[in-house]
């Protein structure tokens, strides 16, 4: 798949595309990563937050692309988005609740 995606662009007028950031939001701090089975909403406590590494529950982010597959046009007029956007994280006090597909 990433060999396709390199071919891709290299057919693409360089003039439109987007310039790529500097550095990955994924750079600074602590990462993990979350599979699911199933679509839906899920929780993770404070506790099981800490218990990764992440000494402040509060200042936790769930980046992604959503779940849904990148369109190959990586053109400044499909609005190509270059890192992982902020998905939404609902602070429930104990806990956080987000939507994953």
């Amino acid at each position: 798949m990433f060999a396709m995606t390199l071919a891709s662009i290299s057919i693409v007028n360089a003039k439109n595309l987007r310039s790529y950031t500097d550095k990955s939001i994924l750079s600074n701090g602590k990462t993990v990563k979350i599979r699911v089975q199933e679509e839906g909403v899920y929780t993770i406590s404070y506790n099981e937050l800490r218990n990764m590494g992440f000494s402040n529950p509060k200042k936790v982010h769930l980046r992604g692309y959503g779940g849904e597959l990148l369109d190959e046009d990586f053109t400044e007029s499909n609005h190509y988005v270059d890192d992982l956007s902020d998905q939404p994280v609902v602070d429930l006090g104990d806990r956080i609740a987000f939507y994953l597909t």
